[in-house]
């Protein structure tokens, strides 16, 4: 889909979004209270793709719409996450965010925010989605998790 079809399509659904035959709804993988836990590999170096929603599990067409990330680090740090679809260890990157943790969080705290996508992310039904973590210190996590709309 080009980017001008996106944008129509984008346009049409908010513009149909309050009639009751467009119902667009929100909700977030995984799905229940936890996140993921996403681990950076060495400084500055993209951890392992960790599995937010597993294929089966998305039964419609998506639109990624932001990403919450949530963390317990007592440590000031500055992330890059990556969200990506496809299958276990074909994964290709979607979108990147970053994220600054710009003090340190007293023990048993946590540093909570949810990202928007300007533009968001067109996932097809059926298709796994992951994400991965880097970091500038290495061997650091944060929790993640994605906030779709379907009916866009």
């Amino acid at each position: 889909m080009s980017l001008w079809q996106q944008l129509a399509r984008m346009y049409n659904a908010f513009v149909a979004s309050g009639s009751a035959e467009k119902n667009i709804t929100y909700d977030v993988f995984p799905s229940g209270a936890a996140g993921v836990t996403l681990t950076s590999g060495a400084a500055n170096v993209y951890g392992v793709f960790a599995q937010l929603a597993a294929a089966a599990t998305v039964t419609v067409d998506v639109w990624l719409c932001g990403i919450h990330l949530s963390t317990p680090n007592t440590s000031a740090t500055s992330y890059t996450v990556q969200a990506a679809e496809g299958a276990a260890g074909a994964e290709v990157g979607s979108v990147a965010v970053p994220f600054q943790q710009i003090e340190a969080t007293a023990a048993g705290r946590t540093t909570s925010v949810v990202i928007p996508i300007p533009y968001p992310r067109h996932i097809l039904a059926a298709t796994r989605i992951s994400a991965r973590c880097q970091d500038v210190t290495g061997a650091s996590t944060i929790v993640c998790k994605v906030l779709y709309a379907i009916n866009l």
